[in-house]
């Protein structure tokens, strides 16, 4: 990636950093670290997460006066690595300050670093290598952060369980549904991006990706055993009865039940539906049958298939549920009417009255 110019000291004062530390720990001794590494191949000592493999030494004949730029890049990238494998091994203990922590300021610092070294070698890819460790640097951030509110949102649901209030436990259960969700997203998304840096760099990206894994799986795990312990699973049967076409001059009709998964009617309760974007509120018979009708301005031209979705209320005990329906809507014009009364400035007290009579009019 040529084109951008470097310091000599600095590259120099770094590039004597690799010579200092291939001196400390010349090949065959093994630098002593916690056991697991995510980036073994890329470790030096004195930051980050080392393992016990044999350090390389590096030539000081091999660096220049002005420094080796890839020598000095493939060290950043080890040491931009370290803060990756650190904060998950922190994230995977609970540590979430610290997870948050290592790839923050510091790791800042390396990858501005990085970025100018980058200027003086000759791979193209750097840039790209930059983007992908900014990428995973703010998902992995984002990501400890929603698995510290998941598990601060489950130590209020339990204590709320504990005394009794069965209502705001089921609140607090519907927020760890949502962070739950949010979990296994950004697991996929920071999955993705330790891939690209592996295939980037070369860096052993596995143990970072399977500890990000073991991670979500647990938050997976217990949300499926609050959920099935807090709410009650529903099923929804919806029905379009027309007219068909629809439209706003002729409202839609959806006519449906809601039961229990056991087949008991969820009876005489005002439910909650969602039809694309649009919300409405129906109410159920002691039969869970509900039918009520709404203006499709919403749904688009033509016929498709739309899904009709019920979304209890934060406190409600049961689970939500979905069916698909089948629809046809057709555009029309509007008419736009204006009347003397009620047409702004057009008939004040001043004009005594002096309307005109109402006009119709067709864009």
């Amino acid at each position: 990636m040529p084109g951008r110019g470097l310091g000599v000291g600095w590259l120099a004062l770094v590039a004597a950093s690799v010579v200092v530390a291939a001196a400390l720990f010349p090949a065959g001794v093994a630098a002593s670290a916690p056991p697991e590494t995510v980036f073994p191949q890329q470790d030096a000592p004195g930051e980050g997460v080392t393992n016990n493999t044999t350090v390389r030494h590096e030539r000081p004949e091999n660096i220049s006066e002005s420094g080796d730029s890839e020598q000095v890049a493939r060290w950043l990238t080890g040491r931009l690595g370290d803060r990756f494998a650190g904060s998950t091994v922190q994230l995977s203990q609970g540590e979430y300050e610290q997870a948050r922590a290592l790839p923050g300021d510091e790791y800042d610092d390396r990858l501005e670093q990085y970025v100018d070294v980058a200027g003086d070698t000759a791979d193209e890819s750097d840039d790209e290598t930059a983007d992908q460790f900014r990428n995973a640097q703010r998902t992995q951030r984002k990501y400890v952060r929603t698995v510290e509110s998941y598990e601060r949102t489950y130590r209020q649901y339990r204590e709320t369980k504990r005394r009794g209030n069965e209502s705001a436990a089921r609140r607090h259960v519907r927020r760890l549904e949502r962070r739950a969700a949010n979990v296994s997203r950004l697991n996929e998304s920071l999955t993705r991006s330790h891939g690209r840096l592996g295939n980037l760099t070369g860096i052993d990206t596995t143990p970072a990706r399977s500890r990000l894994t073991n991670v979500t799986t647990n938050v997976t795990a217990r949300q499926t055993e609050v959920r099935e312990e807090t709410f009650v699973r529903t099923r929804l049967r919806v029905s379009n009865v027309g007219p068909s076409p629809a439209s706003p001059l002729d409202p839609l009709v959806l006519r449906g039940r809601l039961v229990r998964a056991d087949g008991t009617p969820v009876a005489d309760r005002p439910v909650r539906l969602r039809v694309g974007n649009r919300s409405l509120v129906v109410r159920t018979d002691s039969t869970g049958v509900f039918e009520d009708s709404f203006r499709p301005v919403a749904l688009p031209a033509g016929t498709s298939t739309q899904r009709v979705a019920y979304v209890p209320r934060d406190a409600a005990p049961f689970l939500g549920a979905n069916d698909t329906v089948r629809v046809s809507v057709r555009q029309v014009t509007p008419n736009l009417t204006r009347t003397g009364r009620r047409w702004p400035g057009r008939c004040s007290p001043r004009r005594r009255g002096r309307c005109g009579p109402a006009r119709t009019h067709r864009p």
